[in-house]
């Protein structure tokens, strides 16, 4: 997937650059995305940056999200898009047209100290609010495209989702007062995907 992020008025070589989408799902299944200012202009993006040598592209979006962020955890082994932008030099004139190649990073630690913190604020948003805050257009789209793939709901009793093993027995239909042995089954697995996920049994009948 490409995006644009905005034309490149001169035909230049274009150069890669690799960054990470940063996220998390929280204790309510839903997906939050975090962005980070640039240090320039204090534009919403996500982390990013030069090739390193010696890493994987996967592995520099995973250093550039710890170095501007300050977050680790589990990066993607194949980029989610990619992104046309120019990216403005130091000068503040001149650009660079860049291809930026993204890889989702699924967050498990929130560091303390890293290396460029104090040097950029940092955000956690729901993918709406990333939508409506990040800068550029290449952006949105990338996490429109992003937000269904990543933010599924555990399923619930209360769904009418049918046990495996149990023919026409939904989780909504077990309750306290029906004791017949296949509805009892139902719960019962219900109750055991509960502690095997470490989560309260999601059943609300009663098992």
């Amino acid at each position: 997937m490409l995006l644009s992020m905005g034309a490149t008025s001169e035909q230049r070589p274009v150069r890669v650059q690799y960054g990470a989408l940063p996220y998390r799902v929280d204790k309510d299944r839903s997906l939050e995305i975090l962005l980070v200012t640039s240090r320039g202009r204090g534009r919403w993006i996500i982390p990013k940056g030069w090739p390193i040598k010696g890493m994987k592209p996967a592995k520099s979006a995973a250093r550039e999200a710890y170095e501007e962020a300050g977050v680790r955890g589990s990066i993607g082994g194949k980029a989610i898009g990619r992104i046309r932008h120019d990216k403005i030099l130091s000068d503040g004139e001149s650009f660079v047209p860049c291809e930026l190649v993204v890889y989702s990073l699924k967050v498990k630690r929130q560091l303390k100290k890293w290396p460029e913190a104090g040097q950029r604020e940092l955000r956690w948003l729901s993918s709406v609010q990333a939508e409506e805050l990040a800068d550029d257009e290449g952006l949105w789209n990338l996490i429109r495209d992003f937000a269904p793939k990543a933010d599924r709901k555990r399923p619930s009793c209360t769904t009418g989702e049918q046990h495996r093993g149990v023919q026409n027995v939904p989780h909504a239909k077990v309750r306290p007062d029906n004791f017949a042995p296949r509805y009892l089954s139902a719960c019962f697995l219900c109750f055991l995907r509960g502690i095997l996920g470490n989560k309260k049994p999601a059943c609300k009948g009663g098992f």
